[in-house]
């Protein structure tokens, strides 16, 4: 038995109670990083498309991690909690047998390895399986947690925003057209090279993403300085510049 302080109360833990607690500690904090992770990392747009698929078990994964990624602040928000309680809590049970200094230690390294790296190397290759699995616990605890954490994910919510933005920078985008250009010259000769002349005419009448004159004209538009790009506001593009056609 030990008598020490035990979050503030002067009791009698036994050994065994303890070492329950760290191991509890531990999983919470393991599965609350594991899931930070993985729910994050998965692509709302590839989950929608799994849920459109029908009734296979993929879908039906899908569908109920959908139902967490709907109320994506709220659940950070939960999970951060979750987690956050554990790192406070661990040091402080390991200093009813230890001195501070070791349990800050011992609690540190017991949270980094068995709390984070592990469960999240686990967690990450097996993120859309584990998340579904979890979805009816993990929603459990946030309406466990509510009075606090649905608060503080609507202010998120009315500051930040729910909903996912994606910008691509002018150097993104010019590689994004240049690798366009080249995979579409790589299909043609591809093309040519398979089929008969007279059906090459017809590869020409496909569907492309970006016509080649329409190419020319973003690479050039995204080439342009500042200076240029104010000039055509200002003036118009056909006084700057001139489209010729051979």
């Amino acid at each position: 038995m030990t008598n020490s302080t035990f979050f503030g109360l002067h009791i009698d833990v036994s050994g065994e109670v303890l070492g329950g607690i760290i191991v509890v500690l531990t999983i919470i904090g393991g599965l609350a990083s594991g899931l930070l992770l993985c729910l994050f990392s998965l692509d709302k747009k590839r989950l929608n498309a799994l849920i459109q698929v029908g009734n296979t078990k993929d879908a039906r994964r899908a569908r109920r991690v959908m139902m967490l990624l709907h109320k994506s602040n709220w659940l950070l928000v939960t999970l951060l909690l979750v987690e956050d309680l554990v790192v406070e809590m661990m040091p402080l049970v390991f200093d009813t047998f230890l001195n501070s200094v070791a349990a800050i230690f011992v609690s540190v390294g017991i949270i980094l390895v068995f709390a984070e790296i592990i469960p999240q190397a686990l967690f990450v290759r097996f993120a859309l399986q584990i998340s579904a699995a979890l979805t009816y616990g993990v929603l459990f605890v946030m309406c466990l947690t509510s009075p606090l954490t649905w608060s503080i994910g609507k202010l998120l919510d009315f500051f930040v925003g729910d909903k996912e933005s994606f910008f691509l920078g002018r150097c993104e985008l010019l590689e994004l057209i240049r690798l366009q250009e080249e995979m579409r010259s790589e299909k043609r000769v591809r093309n040519m090279s398979s089929l008969a002349v007279e059906d090459a005419s017809a590869l020409e009448d496909q569907d492309q993403d970006f016509s080649p004159v329409e190419s020319s004209i973003m690479l050039g538009a995204l080439s342009m300085s500042e200076n240029t790009a104010g000039d055509v506001l200002k003036r118009g593009i056909a006084s700057v510049y001139s489209l010729q056609c051979g």
